[in-house]
């Protein structure tokens, strides 16, 4: 549902709207101290959504 509101939206406006969600939140972690060591020290991770894997797997059928 979000996803169909957000494709509705010309770009700038679903860019703003993820950064500023972003902001929020990074706000609220950094209260909780919720905050992790890097994994990678001196490089930034982006966790993608594995919603998007499912669509591209496809395994094989296994035989018995």
């Amino acid at each position: 549902m979000v996803y169909n509101k957000l494709n509705a939206m010309e770009p700038n406006v679903s860019a703003e709207l993820v950064r500023n969600t972003g902001a929020s939140m990074e706000a609220i972690v950094r209260h909780l101290n919720g905050s992790l060591p890097d994994w990678l020290p001196g490089y930034r991770l982006k966790i993608l959504d594995g919603n998007a894997i499912a669509a591209s797997e496809h395994r094989l059928r296994v035989r018995s």
